[in-house]
């Protein structure tokens, strides 16, 4: 039985042809191809000078070191050759309760970078990951980083947002029926979903079908 290939894949945070943009952006350009060709490792040990002091911080250069680890992150969720160096990092080795788990690839590169030192770094650590997860879970582009958290008013006031919702409407017949269920039921249904706009999801229940019982 031939074993299963492993992922090389890159995942492209900067495209080899874009235009550099003009002063802020073009240091996050630099910082980004810089951790494509060096790898997640050397970047995250790059990044990890300082990013612990500067949760308060809402300069341009704490949005710079947190995108590179955004971007580590996208780069080791894809590809398992990078997420293998990550792993084999020496960093973990007096910390094996801290080590890097496949299913949450942005904590384990935040770690690495935040650092291991005792309950500062535990928190910096939670911080930033409640303010960044959610971009990460929908895939936002280590590029526009810089400017959501400007955006924001910064990485802690970005931590501080509600969380994100979830909005279910539709016709005045169904909300009827979904209101005046009396008890657990198995419906077909037919719904549309919106792309997430501050922080909301719309879900609209279009049509519903009881299913019939096997």
């Amino acid at each position: 039985m031939k074993a299963k290939k492993k992922s090389t894949k890159k995942a492209r945070l900067v495209d080899a042809d874009q235009v550099v943009p003009p002063h802020p952006s073009a240091p996050l350009n630099d910082a980004l191809k810089a951790l494509e060709e060096e790898g997640v490792v050397a970047a995250l040990r790059s990044t990890k000078e300082g990013i612990a002091d500067l949760l308060l911080n809402t300069d341009h250069s704490l949005s710079i070191k947190l995108a590179v680890v955004y971007g580590a992150g996208l780069i080791v969720e894809a590809n398992d050759e990078e997420w293998f160096s990550l792993c084999a990092a020496e960093e973990w080795a007096d910390h094996p309760k801290l080590k890097p788990d496949r299913s949450d690839p942005f904590r384990a590169v935040l770690r690495m970078a935040v650092g291991f030192d005792g309950r500062k770094a535990d928190s910096t650590v939670h911080r930033y990951y409640k303010a960044l997860s959610p971009l990460f879970r929908e895939k936002v582009p280590a590029l526009d980083l810089p400017r959501l958290i400007r955006e924001a008013g910064g990485i802690e006031k970005m931590r501080q947002r509600p969380a994100r919702t979830v909005e279910v409407g539709g016709p005045a017949a169904v909300m009827e029926t979904v209101s005046t269920t009396k008890e657990t039921t198995d419906f077909k249904a037919w719904i549309r979903v919106e792309p997430i706009a501050d922080g909301v999801t719309k879900i609209e229940i279009v049509k519903l079908k009881p299913r019939k019982a096997k």
